[in-house]
């Protein structure tokens, strides 16, 4: 008589599909991700700080100042939710089911253009800082503004076609258009930079306390765009 065995115990049966089922990486991915997103949780956390501080010592600014302030903070907020979203889709929602994580959510795509809209916020402050100055400075100004409209363009098309790929597998559609993004953004930051730099250094008069004040003044359009970098 055969004997049974029972299908557990069968160790020529088929595996099971949950036996199948391998679980990727997620160090050098998501796992990145998820520690970015903690970091700049952290430096959110000090911007909104430094917002508190200039909304109660600078009540005198003029009005597009405090605006483009209050569009930084609206941006950084919702890019701030936009990168909870996807580490808890990716890591929380899809636990266990590596096929989601072939996939890009809808946050994840938004966030490269949220991200690039912030920055230009933030450089325009800078752009027309500079312009102020005027001279030969403003065409320098202007290029920058131009510039800063092509890097939107890149990061636009670069969020389209996220939305329209089906998985990662072809994320090198849109690797390069966030790599000129990239480019353009420092490229720009660094114009600014040098041009608030020289611009100020020569405004210096020769008087002593004068020049004391331009060197500070110069020194903080220094950090404030490396900062920005």
């Amino acid at each position: 008589m055969a004997s049974v065995v029972p299908p557990s115990l069968n160790t020529t049966s088929e595996a099971t599909p949950l036996q199948q089922l391998t679980i990727p990486a997620l160090d050098n991915t998501f796992g990145a991700y998820l520690i970015g997103s903690i970091v700049g949780l952290g430096l959110y956390g000090i911007f909104l700080h430094q917002v508190f501080i200039y909304y109660n010592h600078y009540t005198k600014d003029v009005a597009i100042l405090k605006v483009m302030v209050a569009a930084v903070v609206i941006l950084e907020t919702f890019s701030a939710t936009l990168n909870m979203h996807a580490c808890y889709y990716y890591l929380v929602t899809s636990y266990f089911k590596p096929t989601n994580l072939q996939r890009p959510v809808w946050s994840l795509c938004l966030s490269t253009v949220i991200l690039v809209l912030t920055d230009i916020v933030a450089q325009s402050f800078f752009v027309r800082r500079l312009f102020l100055v005027g001279g030969y400075w403003r065409p320098i100004s202007i290029a920058v503004a131009l510039m800063m409209i092509i890097k939107f363009a890149f990061a636009t098309a670069a969020t389209t076609v996220s939305f329209l790929m089906g998985d990662f597998s072809h994320i090198d559609k849109i690797a390069w258009l966030v790599a000129v993004s990239s480019i353009i953004t420092t490229i720009g930051d660094v114009m600014l930079t040098v041009g608030l730099f020289l611009a100020l250094r020569n405004m210096r008069t020769g008087i002593r306390n004068t020049d004391s004040m331009v060197q500070v003044i110069t020194l903080y359009a220094i950090n404030t765009g490396l900062v920005n970098w």
